[in-house]
């Protein structure tokens, strides 16, 4: 055997005995930390838009302005911006969902924050788009694909 498959022959021992260990569970806390840590950085790139006002939203209407005090979309008391839930579900075969979604029923107009987030998403008769979660999603896609490709150069 020459040089170059002896190299592929121990990366490809090294990459079976890590996924026997993962299937055996051994990793899968690392996993679910990640799973954590990765939601968490959604919900930080949610905020940080929210607060920088910075992904090209139509602006408000001259009325909403004068009723919220300020020309912030997606701001009104603050409750939309500390309700942004990261959950994170584990079955006994290993599977691992994460979900980050806004949690909570909104104080002033009763409205279940998911509604609002749709509604804010996708736009209304009355409301034009303002989207968030489809910005933050594409920029958190772009960054697991880098994280994926970091982690499988590992085992190269």
């Amino acid at each position: 055997m020459d040089e170059k498959n002896i190299e592929f022959d121990a990366n490809w021992f090294k990459l079976n005995k890590w996924l026997d260990a993962a299937i055996e569970g051994r990793f899968f806390p690392f996993f679910v930390k990640f799973a954590n840590e990765f939601g968490n950085e959604i919900r930080e790139h949610v905020r940080k838009h929210i607060l920088a006002q910075d992904l090209d939203w139509a602006p408000l209407a001259d009325r909403t302005k004068r009723r919220k005090g300020h020309p912030h979309a997606y701001i009104e008391t603050g409750f939309y911006l500390q309700n942004i839930a990261v959950e994170v579900q584990t079955t006994a075969n290993y599977d691992i969902d994460l979900t980050v979604r806004p949690t909570g029923v909104h104080p002033t107009n009763g409205k279940r924050l998911q509604d609002v987030a749709e509604i804010l998403e996708t736009g209304s008769a009355r409301i034009p788009a303002r989207p968030l979660w489809r910005a933050v999603k594409n920029e958190m896609w772009n960054y697991s694909t880098i994280l994926t490709t970091d982690f499988s150069e590992a085992f190269r």
